[in-house]
């Protein structure tokens, strides 16, 4: 029975790729690409952990990404099904280099049909935190173009988004109602 579900989700995120392709218009190839790597996220249901390694402002930070994204997550109400992203998958959604983010979690839509996020990421210094910042802005860039022809109605929550920092730590919201996983992370520093 999970071995079907997650064929399903696979071939729904298949779908809705093939989708926003046809209905993308005058995409970028950049962002086609990127559309396209959704069904390698779907199709990589099972959450491993991340492989980037522990370093100096991992340690020293009190927080623990991981739960952080956890509790930010339980805190909040989605229009679709989640799954979170393994390190293997991250590169295909984010502009991702291992070297620059110490730790993350990332949970997305599962089906590509809603715009639905919520992202977490540790940085060693100030140019890691610099190319998060970055990595982040592309990522809203992205849903945009993705959104904007396919499904015009999550654009509110992509123009919505909450990117929070405090430290070395970076979170993206994206939601229908952000406010629970604010005051999460807020309370967490």
């Amino acid at each position: 029975m999970k071995t079907t579900k997650k064929w399903l989700a696979a071939l729904l995120a298949a779908m809705m790729v093939l989708s926003m392709a046809g209905c993308g218009g005058g995409e970028s190839s950049s962002a086609a690409a990127e559309g396209s790597s959704s069904t390698a996220a779907a199709s990589s249901q099972d959450s491993e952990e991340s492989e980037a390694p522990a370093s100096s402002a991992a340690q020293e930070s009190a927080v623990d990404v991981k739960k952080l994204a956890d509790d930010m997550y339980a805190a909040m109400t989605f229009d679709d099904e989640m799954m979170e992203l393994s390190a293997e998958v991250l590169p295909n959604i984010y502009e991702y280099d291992p070297e620059e983010v110490v730790d993350f979690k990332v949970y997305t839509c599962a089906t590509g049909g809603s715009a639905d996020e919520v992202a977490v990421f540790l940085a060693d210094d100030d140019a890691g935190m610099e190319y998060i910042e970055q990595m982040v802005g592309y990522r809203l860039d992205t849903l945009r173009s993705n959104f904007e022809d396919y499904r015009p109605e999550e654009m509110s929550k992509i123009e919505n988004a909450k990117v929070l920092t405090n430290g070395y730590v970076t979170a993206l919201v994206v939601s229908n109602d952000t406010s629970g996983a604010e005051e999460v992370f807020n309370n967490a520093f």
